[in-house]
C-alpha cells in the first residue's frame, strides 16, 4: 500500500529584545517535506529575508534572503514525543535588515518552511528568539 505522507504543521515563535512573543502558522514546503521522509539530515539553520510573496508548497528558497544562522546547541533540534523542537538565538551583529520572511532550512540548504512575518526592521539594537515547533504527525 502506498500511504501518502502527511505534511507536517510548523508554528515559528519570535520574540524581539524582551517584548511580548508572537507565533506564526509557517508552510512545510514540498522539498522539505521530501527530505524529511527521505533523509538523515537534520534541521539546524534559520534564515530571514525581506521577500513579501505568499509562501507556495514549491518554494526552494527564501525570496529575498538576509541570511542564515545555525542555531543553539549546533543548531541540532530536539525530539519530544512527535514534536521537532529547534531555538535560535539571533544576536544583535547577526540578520540585520528587514525582516518580512523567514525559514528553517536543513544543514544542506535546502528549505523545509517558510512564513510571512509582520515587516520589522532588525537592527545591531535587537537580539531575536526564535522558536520552530514541528507537529510531525499533525
Amino acid at each position: 500500500m502506498n500511504e501518502k505522507l502527511k505534511r507536517p504543521a510548523g508554528i515559528l515563535v519570535l520574540q524581539w529584545n524582551d517584548e511580548p512573543v508572537v507565533a506564526y502558522r509557517n508552510l512545510v514546503v514540498d522539498v522539505g517535506l521530501r527530505k524529511l521522509a527521505s533523509s538523515a539530515l537534520v534541521l539546524t539553520q534559520f534564515g530571514a529575508g525581506s521577500g513579501t510573496t505568499q509562501p507556495d508548497y514549491t518554494d526552494v528558497e527564501l525570496e529575498d534572503e538576509i541570511g542564515k544562522i545555525t542555531g543553539q546547541s549546533g543548531g541540532y533540534p530536539t525530539l519530544v514525543g512527535d514534536i521537532l523542537q529547534n531555538a535560535f538565538l539571533v544576536d544583535t551583529d547577526e540578520l540585520n535588515g528587514t525582516w518580512h520572511e523567514v525559514g528553517l532550512f536543513y544543514e544542506d540548504d535546502t528549505l523545509f518552511a517558510r512564513v510571512l512575518v509582520t515587516e520589522r526592521e532588525k537592527s545591531s539594537a535587537d537580539q531575536v528568539a526564535v522558536w520552530y515547533y514541528v507537529d510531525l504527525v499533525n
